[in-house]
This record gives structure tokens, C-alpha cells and sequence, in this order.
């Protein structure tokens, strides 16, 4: 079995044109693991806004369930958020969140 987690925030622009944002997860080295799909937006009903996220017409919530495979014990990872890539396809604007997943 693969452990899961599950990743959920909100995103000021990610409603816009229904982008949705990227996840990769990162190992301790730098490399990265795992590389998600876009995550698209969802609804806003009966939500809460977190506090000091600006509220525009195109803030949304996400969520996703993210696996790791091949894990011997606890690991830590960073978990990299983002919007938009570069022409080389390298994120822009990363929001990085540390994390310890177990088997």
C-alpha cells in the first residue's frame, strides 16, 4: 500500500480561467518525486475565505490526494505549490511546504 495524504489550500488567482495549480513533491536531495497533474479549482460554497488571502473573484479552494511510493520509514519532503511555470518549465512563484510522511 502507498501512503496517501491529502494537500488543500486556496489560491488567490487559481479560479481564473480554471488554471488550478501544480504540485511536485521534493526529497530532501532536491530531486523531484513526484509531479501531479493540475489541480483544478473547486467550488466556493460554503467556504471560508483564510484570513489575509485576497479575496477576489478568482480565489479558490483546491485539494488533492498525493502518493508516495517506495517509502522504508518516515521521510521528509517539501512539497512545492504553484501557478505558473517559465518557458523552461520550471515553477514560478513556489510556495513550499515541509512534510514528514510515513508508511
Amino acid at each position: 500500500m502507498r501512503p496517501s495524504f491529502h494537500l488543500r489550500g486556496w489560491g488567490s488567482t487559481e479560479g481564473f480561467q480554471q488554471i488550478g495549480v501544480g504540485v511536485a513533491v521534493i526529497n530532501a536531495a532536491g530531486d523531484i518525486v513526484l509531479v501531479l497533474d493540475p489541480v483544478p479549482a473547486q467550488p466556493r460554497a460554503f467556504r471560508a475565505l483564510p484570513s489575509g488571502l485576497e479575496n477576489t473573484e478568482f480565489s479558490s479552494p483546491f485539494g488533492v490526494d498525493v502518493q508516495i511510493a517506495n517509502l522504508s520509514g518516515p521521510t521528509s519532503f517539501c512539497l512545492w505549490v504553484f501557478l505558473d511555470t517559465d518557458a523552461e518549465g520550471s515553477p514560478k512563484g513556489v510556495v513550499q511546504v515541509p512534510v514528514l510522511v510515513a508508511p
